[in-house]
């Protein structure tokens, strides 16, 4: 029987971005200046599941809530060494004035950014070059590839297959619900 190879988290990231076509240089460009990427990207989980709930939730670069998720994510892609969740300025919640924290190209890049009043395309064109790199998957579909379906609706919203009570509300308007319970008897 064959040895079965044992495979780091590098090698794996490697060879992943390899067959997904997607360039691991470990930096991002932003007019015309490299920033290093923190090598803790991949394993920042959080500041990505907030910007993921955030996306789903169809919130965007139009609301607060998803700017908010948008600069977390952001930020965590930069850092060098995270803060160590142990010492008295981490219990203090002021992480970074931890002594292990780096935060790495951010603040040089917050700074550019906010200077030349970055839009939101362009900061979300660095998010997207980060996540690929960080995740070794691409941001876009393959060139040729279809698009995907789009997706199916659970509850039909055409006027035919609503209850009378809601069809007799003007758009937008409140539901009485004890006038909809009568009206279904």
């Amino acid at each position: 029987m064959a040895e079965q190879q044992s495979w780091t988290a590098d090698e794996v990231h490697r060879l992943q971005a390899a067959a997904e076509g997607v360039k691991v240089t470990g930096a991002v460009e932003f007019r015309g200046k490299r920033y290093r990427l923190g090598a803790y990207g991949a394993e920042n989980v959080m500041p990505q599941l907030a910007f993921a709930q955030a996306a789903d939730a169809g919130l965007g670069a139009g609301d607060s809530a998803g700017l908010a998720a948008m600069y977390e994510m952001i930020r965590g892609c930069f850092i060098q060494s995270p803060a160590c969740g142990t010492c008295e300025a981490c219990d203090e919640e002021r992480f970074d004035d931890c002594p292990k924290f780096d935060a790495g190209d951010w603040p040089r890049f917050r700074r550019v950014a906010t200077a030349v009043c970055a839009g939101g395309d362009e900061i979300l064109k660095v998010v997207q070059d980060a996540m690929e790199q960080i995740t070794a998957r691409p941001t876009k579909p393959a060139p040729g590839s279809s698009p995907p379906p789009p997706p199916g609706s659970g509850n039909s919203k055409e006027p035919s297959s609503l209850p009378a009570a809601f069809r007799a509300l003007p758009d937008g308007d409140l539901i009485n619900l004890d006038r909809l319970a009568r009206s279904s008897d």
